[in-house]
């Protein structure tokens, strides 16, 4: 390609056609950049090819064999959630600390994300990776080379952690006006909501909910959808049809960029028959599925609990393995159901995964610390704090 290719999330959903075609075309004439950027775009983003992980996998092992240690970082997240192939969380590990190792940024990103925010396996520790964060960025310095970017988000992450967003605001404007996506929503909530979880500053906080918009951040796109509506209620029955209109227009866009939770939103729409929809379970099915391939804890939640309470039919070996899929991605809930359907007989052939991974947690002592089991007409609940994002990260909007 013309152009480096980024690998990051938010930056493959801004390809176009041509450019996917021109990258996988690069890919195959030996472009190890385009090739991780490839493997990645088929994971995250490609929505037609039911074979993509296992094309991912493929991919990412021909690279790691010849000595790429950007391949191994990615192969690290796809041993570790089983995609593409079986679970393996000592070869993720392996392979992280491989590409740590080498230098490889995406894996030293991945660790400050995983410390952070306590993922992966690995206990939250916000104040050792500020720690690394700031021992870096004083290497670069040392070095005479370029801030990097992603350096400075972590920092604001983990001094989000440690005291508040206010402290971290000027470290999330710096990572966003140097490129880094994801960055530009940390500061609308950062601005929007101040230190609170009450808003407090609407026009404030939609205002660089656009600018995030329009850099490209689709859960700024999505978000700012959602507040549009906050006065649906009272709007004239004329305007409401104009402006429902808009915001499905809005919804479907923005889960098309990247921003997965729309469609858990469009979900809940038809689940509960919000903005004067019909309740709809099979629409309501349809977009928790949409999400729960993008690897969407939520909406796997929420597909298994329609499935319990009866609200679709579906077998009773669909709902085990949408539990597997949840533990896999570390919701404690479906890990919960994936144990007790496998003491009860069940998921058998996942049995090495289950003992290893799964019965440890769930027979630990702090394991239902912050959980709670779902009512029989209701949705699960665990407190969003406890929920990390598909980024990494915690929402903020609880």
């Amino acid at each position: 390609m013309s152009k480096k290719v980024s690998p990051e999330y938010e930056d493959l959903f801004m390809l176009t056609r041509e450019e996917v075609e021109e990258m996988r075309n690069d890919a195959q004439n030996g472009d190890e950049q385009a090739a991780i950027a490839y493997a990645n775009w088929l994971v995250w983003v490609d929505d037609n090819d039911a074979d993509s992980y296992e094309k991912a996998r493929l991919i990412l092992e021909e690279l790691y064999k010849g000595g790429s240690m950007e391949a191994a970082s990615a192969l690290y997240e796809l041993c570790f959630k089983g995609l593409g192939g079986p679970v393996d969380r000592e070869r993720a590990a392996r392979l992280l600390e491989e590409s740590l190792a080498a230098g490889c940024e995406y894996a030293y990103r991945k660790k400050l994300r995983n410390m952070v925010f306590g993922l992966r396996g690995m206990k939250a520790d916000p104040q050792q990776a500020l720690d690394d964060v700031l021992a870096a960025i004083a290497l670069r310095e040392e070095q005479d080379l370029p801030s990097d970017p992603w350096l400075t988000y972590y920092r604001g992450c983990a001094v989000e952690q440690l005291q508040n967003r206010t402290a971290a605001l000027p470290f999330f404007e710096e990572a966003a006006q140097g490129g880094v996506v994801r960055a530009w929503l940390d500061v609308a909530v950062a601005y929007g909501y101040g230190d609170d979880t009450e808003m407090v500053d609407q026009d404030v906080y939609m205002r660089w909910l656009a600018k995030g918009a329009g850099q490209g951040n689709a859960e700024c796109a999505f978000l700012y959808a959602l507040e549009s509506m906050s006065d649906y209620e009272n709007l004239p029955m004329f305007t409401r049809l104009f402006a429902l209109k808009d915001f499905f227009l809005k919804l479907r866009s923005a889960y098309r960029n990247g921003a997965v939770t729309a469609a858990v939103i469009l979900g809940d729409i038809y689940y509960n028959g919000e903005y004067d929809q019909e309740v709809d379970m099979y629409k309501a099915w349809t977009w928790y599925e949409k999400a729960a391939k993008k690897l969407d804890i939520t909406a796997l939640e929420k597909m298994f609990a329609m499935i319990k309470h009866g609200k679709v039919e579906r077998s009773q070996e669909e709902a085990d393995e949408i539990a597997l899929w949840g533990a896999r991605l570390e919701s404690k809930y479906l890990l919960g159901e994936t144990v007790i359907a496998f003491t009860q007989g069940r998921l058998q052939e996942h049995a090495d995964e289950i003992s290893r991974y799964y019965e440890p947690i769930f027979d630990s002592d702090d394991f239902c610390d912050g959980w709670s089991a779902p009512d029989n007409d209701t949705w699960v609940h665990i407190d969003d704090d406890d929920l990390p994002d598909d980024d990494g990260r915690f929402d903020a909007y609880s």
